[in-house]
């Protein structure tokens, strides 16, 4: 796993998390909401939470999950509801590093990055390990 902030590919500053995944593992929804930004080119996609998340470390917020390098789930489309746990599809061999020089890893992964909402309209990045409720 490749975690924030740590070198990938040729990114010295990683925004995100890598898990290393076989292609063709099951990939399942962080928290419940709605699909949005589905891109079958990039395989990548977004989920916006329904409700407020209580985070462990401050009070409850709105979460924006951006998924790369994930086949989404046949019968799922953008605008579609899911709930935390769900299947949502599974992982690519696309081994995408989104870098400008069109890297590719050397295995295959997920990679997760959280956005948290501060105000009304706008989400600031953060580690996706905030999430994580020990």
């Amino acid at each position: 796993m490749h975690g924030w902030n740590q070198e990938h590919c040729s990114i010295n500053q990683h925004n995100g998390l890598d898990i290393i995944r076989n292609s063709g593992s099951s990939v399942y929804a962080m928290v419940s909401g709605k699909i949005t930004d589905y891109d079958p080119d990039t395989h990548s996609l977004t989920i916006i939470s329904s409700k407020k998340v209580d985070l462990w470390y401050d009070k409850e917020r709105k979460v924006k999950i951006l998924y790369s390098n994930v086949k989404l789930k046949s019968g799922l489309n953008n605008g579609d509801i899911v709930s935390a746990g769900e299947k949502i599809g599974t992982s690519t061999s696309d081994r995408n590093c989104f870098t400008t020089k069109n890297e590719k890893a050397v295995y295959d992964y997920v990679h997760v990055q959280v956005y948290i909402s501060y105000d009304w309209n706008s989400y600031e990045m953060a580690d996706p390990r905030l999430l994580i409720n020990y």
